[in-house]
């Protein structure tokens, strides 16, 4: 038998027992929800919930009356047996899950068998506590009142968390980041509110920042999964996508049920060159969450870089707007343009620009794009008209004004203009905004 506390956290002073909670002088919860595949225990949780001070108390029979359970009060503590479906098990988990991963209710995790993994896993859905093997009336009393006694302790601190939670729904990324801080002072190194701190980071595109916080969380909990997620995130901005390929597979094998992190996983192979791998893993992620439109792009990109952009063009009008179809043939070029495929990566443009007609601003980025693929190529004459012609769709395009005009300088500077030495302003005028514009959506993570 193993039982383990996953998160448990006091903020000091008085600390109430779980021998007090049996005694019903302390009862922070209200509600349970109990959903187990062994029958005979379920009158055994009913009835030491209500030992417990838990009056209303629900068992659902089916994977759907649960999720719709939990959907209906967020804070019930939720007590699941998990079973041989660890497809379903791992849904309700993040069913149980708030909006953001930080606001999370008391989650008691029953298993008959708990591979190393496992503590990974509910690490990554931040479950209270874990039992594994056979369990009695008497372990069940111990666990719950144990549970519910850690509540009481740790009420504020989910008061705190919740706030953080409902700035982070506001958009206040720079006043989440503050409070997130402020608990880290009073609860160092906890890897709920590290994880938090690295995605409020990558929201603030702090990626520096985040990729600090990723390494220091993955050094301290090296099978928190969502730890190992974000570190990949980081990894995929900095362009190292062979190893955040890695770090994604290794995550997906403890949990392979996160459809979000299979995209993630198939975008980091569409970037080392494996179309095949990719289409596998955004079919995965669609056959867990059927609209999940990460996927559905990720599979459009698939399409594209093989050759089938007609195809894609169907797919990509069932679901996306005219800036995410740009989105999506733009990702498809810069990988094409990455991986040393210029025509290719020309021609995707091409075809995006004919999609969108008379879309003159989102056309301006695509031509910008174009620009930029050509002065890779050394082509600064062919840089140059694209630029010209981006900036015509739109002359608000401050990047395309800026390229014609150093293009134009660089054109027609003499060789006598070339050997002069320059100012630090003069250096900043001439030099060409020579990365790709991925400036067409902002997805959250």
């Amino acid at each position: 038998m193993v039982n383990r506390y996953i998160n448990r956290r006091y903020l000091g002073g008085f600390v109430i027992s779980a021998a007090e909670v049996l005694n019903n002088k302390v009862i922070p919860l209200n509600e349970g929800i109990v959903f187990i595949s062994r029958s005979n225990l379920r009158p055994i949780f009913r009835k030491m919930l209500k030992e417990l001070g838990i009056e209303d108390i629900t068992t659902p029979d089916t994977f759907e009356a649960c999720i719709l359970e939990l959907a209906k009060n967020d804070n019930a503590l939720f007590i699941l047996d998990w079973t041989d479906n660890k497809e379903e098990a791992s849904k309700l988990l993040s069913a149980a899950q708030g909006r953001f991963a930080c606001d999370t209710r008391p989650i008691f995790l029953l298993t008959q068998d708990a591979p190393y993994e496992l503590y990974g896993l509910a690490a990554e859905y931040n479950v209270t506590r874990v039992h594994s093997g056979d369990i009695s009336v008497k372990t069940i009393s111990a666990n719950l009142s144990q549970i519910i006694a850690d509540e009481a302790n740790s009420s504020s601190f989910r008061k705190k968390i919740s706030r953080i939670a409902q700035i982070q729904i506001s958009g206040d990324w720079k006043k989440s980041e503050k409070y997130i801080n402020e608990l880290l002072n009073e609860h160092v190194d906890d890897p709920v509110l590290l994880g938090e701190l690295i995605n409020n980071s990558i929201q603030l595109n702090h990626w520096d920042e985040a990729y600090q916080h990723s390494q220091k969380l993955n050094a301290l909990y090296p099978v928190n999964i969502r730890g190992m997620h974000l570190l990949a995130r980081c990894k995929m901005k900095q362009g190292l996508f062979d190893e955040a390929r890695e770090i994604l597979k290794n995550a997906s094998i403890i949990n392979p049920f996160n459809p979000q992190r299979l995209v993630d996983l198939g975008t980091a192979y569409l970037y080392t060159g494996s179309t095949e791998k990719a289409n596998e893993s955004f079919t995965q992620a669609l056959e867990l969450k059927s609209d999940l439109i990460s996927a559905q792009k990720g599979l459009s990109k698939c399409l594209l870089l093989e050759g089938d952009i007609n195809e894609a063009l169907v797919l990509l009008k069932t679901f996306s707007s005219s800036l995410e179809l740009a989105s999506v043939f733009n990702d498809a070029a810069i990988i094409s343009i990455h991986s040393g495929k210029y025509d290719e990566g020309l021609k995707l443009y091409k075809a995006a620009i004919k999609a969108l007609k008379d879309k003159n601003q989102i056309i301006a980025k695509l031509l910008f794009n174009i620009g930029i693929a050509h002065f890779k190529l050394n082509d600064l004459e062919q840089a140059y008209k694209f630029f010209k012609y981006s900036m015509e769709k739109d002359s608000s395009f401050e990047s395309a004004v800026h390229n014609v005009r150093v293009c134009e300088r660089q054109i027609h500077q003499t060789d006598k203009e070339r050997s002069h030495e320059t100012t630090p302003e003069d250096q900043k005028n001439s030099e060409l905004v020579d990365q790709f514009n991925e400036s067409f959506e902002d997805e959250s993570f």
